[in-house]
C-alpha cells in the first residue's frame, strides 16, 4: 500500500459506493471515476437477504427507502417436484436497485468522496493513476485488464423482463432442463413481477425465453466464478470485477459489502486483502459446487427431485436455510437428524 491516504476507485455502482463509504470511514480520501452519469444503468433483481440488509444498515447506509417488497420464502419447481420454503419472518427484501444505488452514492458523497461522473478511463489512464486503486468496474473490468489479473472463469447469460401481475410474498425458482447451468425466476416487485432466467450456454437462450412466453427482454452477464487473484501490487478488485458473486443465486451485494469492509481494513492495517477474503472464498466455493450441480443435472431434469421431496428438504431449508452462507446449514449431522425424524 502507498503511504498516500488517497485511494482511487474505478466505478461508482454499488461496489464502488460501498468501497468508498468504508474507505472514507477509515479515514482515507477517495476519488471515484464513473463512466456514466448519476443515472447509472443497473442490471440486478435487487434481492438482498435479511442478514445482508442488517449488515448494510449497520455498516454503510439505510436502504429501506428503496424497499419494494418483503420475501417470506420460495416455491422451487425442481424437475417434477415442488419444494416450498416458508419463513415466519422476511428471509429477504426486494429493492429498487436504482434507488438503492443512489442512496449508497449519496452516502459516499456526503462522507466526502470526490466523484467524477461521465469519466471513462482507458487502460492507459488507469495505469497512470497513483495507487492504491480499487477496481469496481464490473464483470469486464478495465482495471483488471490493465493490470493483467486472471480472467473470470465462468459467466451466466441473464435476461429479465416485467409482467403486470399482482405480486406475491414468495419468489418462484425454476430448475429444469430449460435453464442450463442456472435457473429461471419470478420475483415480486412493488406493483409487478420480474420474470428472468440465466443459462451458461447461449444455445439455451431462445428456449428459456419461450418457456416464459415473453417478448421484451433485457440482458447482461453475471460472473459466477471468483478471479484466482483479486489483489496485485496496490490494485484491488471488488464486486463483479472480482467475481464476488454467489454463483448458486447470482447475488453479489452482500458479499461485496463484506469485502468492502475487508478492503478498507486491509489498507488501514497494511494486511493482505486476499487473505481477509478467505472466509468469503470458502462460502463462494460451496456456491460454485451448487452451480456446477445445476450444469450437471439440468440436462437430466433433476431426476432426484422426488427424493428431495420425500426427505422433506424444503422443510429443512425452511428451518435452517441461509441465502448467503451455506456452511451455516450444510451440516451432514444436522441434516441426518432431520432425516431420522421422518
Amino acid at each position: 500500500m502507498s503511504d498516500n491516504s488517497l485511494v482511487n476507485v474505478i466505478g461508482f455502482s454499488i461496489a464502488g459506493a460501498l468501497s468508498s463509504i468504508s474507505l472514507l470511514k477509515e479515514g482515507f480520501d477517495v476519488n471515484v471515476f464513473e463512466e456514466h452519469g448519476k443515472d447509472n444503468p443497473v442490471f440486478c433483481s435487487g434481492v438482498v437477504s435479511s442478514n445482508g440488509v442488517n449488515y448494510i444498515k449497520k455498516n454503510f447506509f439505510n436502504p429501506m427507502k428503496a424497499l419494494e417488497r418483503k420475501i417470506y420464502g420460495a416455491d422451487i419447481y425442481m424437475g417434477d417436484s415442488l419444494l416450498r420454503i416458508r419463513k415466519k419472518e422476511p428471509v429477504a427484501y426486494v429493492f429498487n436497485r436504482a434507488v438503492f444505488d443512489e442512496l449508497a452514492r449519496k452516502k459516499a458523497e456526503k462522507l466526502g468522496a470526490n466523484v467524477y461522473y461521465n469519466k471513462k478511463l482507458s487502460e492507459k489512464d488507469i495505469l497512470e493513476l497513483k495507487k492504491p486503486i480499487v477496481g469496481a468496474d464490473g464483470p469486464f473490468s478495465t482495471t483488471a485488464r490493465a493490470f493483467n489479473f486472471p480472467p473470470i472463469g465462468k459467466y451466466v447469460y441473464a435476461f429479465y423482463t416485467y409482467v403486470k401481475e399482482k405480486p406475491d410474498r414468495y419468489v418462484e425458482i425454476y430448475l429444469n432442463n430449460t435453464f442450463h447451468g442456472f435457473f429461471g425466476w419470478r420475483i415480486p416487485k412493488k406493483d409487478r413481477v420480474e420474470v428472468g432466467f440465466g443459462v451458461t450456454k447461449r444455445e439455451y437462450i431462445k428456449k428459456a425465453m419461450e418457456f416464459f412466453n415473453e417478448e421484451k427482454w433485457r440482458g447482461s452477464v453475471i460472473p459466477v466464478r471468483l478471479r484466482k487473484k483479486v489483489e496485485k501490487n496496490g490494485v484491488y478488485l471488488i464486486g463483479d470485477a472480482a467475481g464476488l458473486v454467489k454463483s448458486a443465486t447470482g447475488g453479489g451485494i452482500v458479499f461485496t459489502s463484506y469485502a468492502a469492509n475487508a478492503l478498507s481494513k486491509a489498507l488501514k492495517e497494511r494486511r493482505s486483502y486476499e487473505n481477509m477474503l478467505n472466509e468469503l472464498k470458502r462460502e463462494l466455493f460451496i456456491h460454485s459446487l451448487v452451480q456446477k450441480g445445476f450444469e450437471v443435472f439440468s440436462p437430466l431434469n433433476y431426476p432426484f427431485s422426488n427424493l428431495l421431496k420425500v426427505l422433506r428438504v424444503d422443510e429443512y431449508l425452511s428451518k435452517k436455510g441461509n441465502m448467503d452462507f451455506p456452511t451455516k446449514f450444510m451440516s451432514l449431522t444436522s441434516f441426518l437428524k432431520h432425516v431420522l425424524q421422518i
